[in-house]
């Protein structure tokens, strides 16, 4: 069943890709993007594989512009969130396999796309407040040294997360 899976997220990969977006909008006509969120865990039957095919189409999606709000309520934000957490308590101790980073990498990007918007502030605080930061340490310390791409992603989602209030913080602290 797995290599089945594997093929028609290959596929879903393919349609979601830049300049076809026709394509992303009928895969969330479809209704398929619950199941893409749903495939999108490591403890997934399918395995890691999978959810890495997943991850991609979910960042296809989210960049193309559609309705973010329609993919948070489906999950999207929730299972991303955890995944990452979960990683970075695995990278914590040392519990990770090999080409985990092939996940982590399209997982910030599709965050750091939902964060990036003017209107995501609420979005963010409560990503904030979910455990994420600490998460997002251990990643990019981890992967630093060996896969800065990866933890350019992460600095780049914890930038979105945390640039405004960082701002806000600055210019009240100029003020005093």
């Amino acid at each position: 069943m797995e290599l089945w899976w594997r093929r028609l997220l290959i596929h879903f990969h393919s349609c979601c890709r830049p300049r076809k977006r026709e394509r992303r909008l009928c895969l969330l006509e479809a209704s398929l993007t619950p199941r893409l969120i749903e495939l999108l865990d490591l403890d997934s039957e399918l395995g890691m594989p999978t959810a890495v095919e997943c991850a991609w189409c979910l960042h296809y999606i989210v960049s193309s512009g559609v309705d973010s709000e329609c993919l948070i309520s489906q999950g999207v934000l929730h299972q991303a969130v955890t995944l990452l957490i979960a990683l970075g308590r695995a990278i914590d101790s040392g519990a990770t396999t090999d080409g985990v980073e092939l996940l982590i990498y399209p997982v910030a990007r599709c965050l750091g796309n939902l964060t990036a918007s003017r209107d995501a502030t609420p979005r963010r605080s409560r990503l904030v407040d979910c455990g994420l930061l600490p998460a997002l340490s251990s990643i990019i310390s981890k992967f630093l040294p060996t896969q800065p791409s990866v933890s350019r992603e992460c600095l780049w989602l914890l930038n979105n997360l945390t640039g405004e209030s960082a701002l806000r913080w600055s210019l009240t602290a100029c003020k005093q």
